[in-house]
């Protein structure tokens, strides 16, 4: 599955470090995936998570973060 999402268009005055996404299979709770690459790249704005399994449902969420900290996660 590939998804996409905007920059924020409130950085805070600061630049734009990195995103987080987050990931929930079923009614699970969200947690990070720390091997996406938006980590280290906030040029990145898409991804693709491969690792799915059929019959499950997966809900994502994105947060992006700049030297003042993490942001709040998307809807």
């Amino acid at each position: 599955m590939t998804f996409a999402w905007e920059a924020p268009t409130d950085n805070g005055g600061l630049e734009l470090l990195s995103y987080t996404i987050y990931m929930a299979k079923d009614d699970d709770r969200f947690s990070a995936l720390t091997q996406a690459p938006v980590q280290f790249n906030p040029s990145i704005t898409i991804h693709t998570e491969d690792e799915l399994e059929p019959g499950n449902l997966y809900r994502f969420k994105v947060s992006a973060s700049n030297f003042v900290g993490e942001g709040p996660l998307s809807s």
